[in-house]
């Protein structure tokens, strides 16, 4: 990827990490809001995933990931953030049928 400094944007979003995301799309007249959705984790042990007690008993650093949705504003720099649905957990690697990725998604 050759973009330089000029050509990437940043956003402050709340500290989290992702392993993975579900899918991403552009949409606005001209493309000017970018939504995200993945599985987010508020913290991650790395060593606490290699133990089966610490992930069953959710102690230790070990976060329970959700499916999240961030909504980035490319003319404003606005970022909105929210848990898609709280009811399912435990969804790291969230995925969608090949044929829909980048592609706006109604749930």
């Amino acid at each position: 990827f050759n973009a330089g400094n000029a050509e990437v944007q940043w956003f402050n979003v709340e500290a989290c990490i992702v392993f993975h995301m579900a899918n991403a799309w552009q949409e606005g007249d001209n493309g000017e809001i970018v939504r995200l959705i993945g599985g987010r984790m508020n913290k991650f042990d790395f060593d606490g995933i290699l133990h089966f007690d610490v992930v069953k008993n959710r102690k230790n650093g070990y976060n329970v990931p959700r499916i999240y949705e961030w909504k980035l504003n490319t003319k404003t720099g606005e970022v909105q953030e929210r848990v898609i649905n709280d009811e399912y957990r435990d969804v790291e690697m969230p995925l969608i049928h090949p044929l829909y990725e980048g592609r706006k998604v109604k749930y």
